[in-house]
C-alpha cells in the first residue's frame, strides 16, 4: 500500500514501524488497542512485550558495530507537562521519553540526534520544528544497515549501463557485475526472478525481485499488487542453488517523512492513534493525548563491497565450480541463470534466522 503510494524510490522499514506501532499499543486502552492489535496481529500486551524484548535484544543499537550491521530502535516522546504512570516508565524505560514540546526546535533538535545516533549518522534529520506545532505526543522509528557481501562484487568490473526507468528512457547508471553461484528462484504468482544475495557472518540477506522485461512500466507495480506474505514464502521455499550472472546497479535509498506512512496506517485501520478519540490513557491518567506525527526514516546502500570489501566468504556462498563440474555436496550441475537488474525491480531485506523483513523497497530509478 505505501509502495502504490510513492511515486519514486521508496524504502520502509517494516520491523522499525512495528516497532513505533507497539509502543503505541503498550500504552492503548479501548478502541485505540482494539485498532492496533488489528493492525500489529497481537494477542496481548504480555505476549507483545516478551516478543519486542526479544527483537530489541537481536537489532537494539548496542548489539551492532560502529561499522556496520542492522540497526533498528523506535520510541515514543510525550509531553514533559504530563505526568507518566510509574509502572509504564520502568517497563519501557529507554522506549518512552519526555520533551517540552512548546519549544518545538529544542524538540526537534533531541530527536534527530537520537536518530542521527540509532543510524551512525545515515539519518540525521527526521522532523522540522513545523512537524511538532501543536503536539504533545511523537512516534518516532530509525533504521539503518550496511552490511558487506558473502562474496563481494569485484570493483574493477562495475561499469556505466543503461538502466530502463521506462521503457522508453534508459539512463546510465554505475552498474556491478559478477558470477557465482546464489540461491535463484522463478515465481509464476508473483511474475518476477528471485536471487538471494547474502552478506557476510550474518543472517541477513537481500532478496531481490526483478519483474520480467516485457512487462514495461507496468512490471513492477503488478508484482507490488500480487506480493503477500504467503505468496512471498512459497517462492523463497522453493528457490534452489545456481550458477548466476549478476548484474545490478549501485545505489542508495533515503526514505523521507511524508513518504504516505500515516496515510498508509490510517488504511490498514490505525485512525483513532492520530485523532482526538485516541485512548493512550495507559500512558498517561490525563486525557487528550494523541500522536501528533508519526516519523519514519530508513537508509539503505548497496555497492560493490558493501561496508569492507575485503571480507571472506559465509557459509551460504559456494565457490563458482568449473565447467561441467558440482559444488562440494551437490547432486548434480548446477543450472546456469542470468539476472540483470536493469530495470525496476523490489528488495527485501530479510533475517533468514528470524524469518523477519527488515526492510523493503524498490528501486524505480537508478541514479548516477
Amino acid at each position: 500500500m505505501l509502495a502504490r503510494n510513492t511515486t519514486g524510490n521508496y524504502l520502509v522499514s517494516p520491523y522499525s514501524v512495528w516497532k513505533a506501532l507497539t509502543l503505541a499499543y503498550f500504552g492503548s486502552s479501548g478502541n485505540t488497542q482494539a485498532e492496533l492489535e488489528g493492525v500489529l496481529g497481537a494477542e496481548d500486551k504480555i505476549s507483545s512485550l516478551k516478543v519486542w524484548s526479544h527483537l530489541d535484544r537481536l537489532y537494539g543499537t548496542e548489539q551492532s558495530s560502529e561499522d556496520e550491521g542492522v540497526v533498528m530502535e523506535g520510541r515514543a516522546y510525550l509531553s514533559g507537562r504530563r505526568s507518566l504512570r510509574p509502572c509504564v516508565e520502568e517497563i519501557l524505560d529507554d522506549a518512552l521519553r519526555t520533551l517540552d514540546f512548546s519549544n518545538v526546535y529544542r524538540a526537534a533538535t533531541d530527536i534527530n540526534q537520537w536518530t542521527a545516533q540509532v543510524t551512525r549518522g545515515r539519518a540525521a534529520r527526521l522532523l522540522q520544528p513545523n512537524d511538532l506545532l501543536g503536539t504533545n505526543m511523537v512516534l518516532a522509528s530509525a533504521a539503518a544497515f550496511k552490511g558487506a557481501w558473502a562474496a563481494p562484487f569485484e570493483v574493477s568490473s562495475s561499469r556505466l549501463q543503461p538502466f530502463y526507468a521506462t521503457p522508453e528512457e534508459p539512463r546510465d547508471a554505475v552498474t556491478m557485475t559478477q558470477r557465482g553461484v546464489f540461491n535463484y528462484g522463478e515465481s509464476e504468482d508473483l511474475g518476477v526472478q528471485i536471487l538471494e544475495l547474502p552478506y557476510a557472518n550474518s543472517p541477513v540477506s537481500l532478496y531481490v525481485l526483478l519483474p520480467p522485461l516485457s512487462a514495461g512500466s507496468r512490471g513492477l507495480a503488478d508484482t507490488v499488487e500480487r506480493l503477500s506474505p504467503p505468496l512471498l514464502e512459497s517462492a523463497l521455499a522453493a528457490m534452489t542453488p545456481a550458477v548466476v550472472r549478476v548484474v545490478m546497479p549501485k545505489f542508495k535509498i533515503e526514505s523521507k517523512d511524508g513518504d504516505g506512512l500515516q496515510e498508509t496506517l490510517s488504511r490498514l485501520g490505525v485512525k483513532d492513534l492520530f485523532s482526538e478519540r485516541a485512548n493512550l490513557s495507559v500512558f498517561s491518567p490525563e486525557g487528550n493525548l494523541r500522536v501528533g506525527h508519526a516519523a519514519h526514516k530508513a537508509v539503505m546502500e548497496v555497492d560493490e563491497g558493501g561496508t569492507d570489501s575485503s571480507v571472506s566468504s559465509s557459509a551460504k556462498n559456494f565457490a563458482v565450480p568449473p565447467a561441467g563440474g558440482r559444488p562440494s555436496g551437490e547432486g548434480g550441475p548446477l543450472r546456469n541463470r542470468v539476472f540483470v537488474c536493469n530495470r525496476p525491480f523490489a528488495f527485501l531485506l530479510r533475517d533468514t534466522r528470524a524469518g523477519r523483513l527488515l526492510f523493503m523497497g524498490a528501486l524505480k530509478d537508478a541514479p548516477l
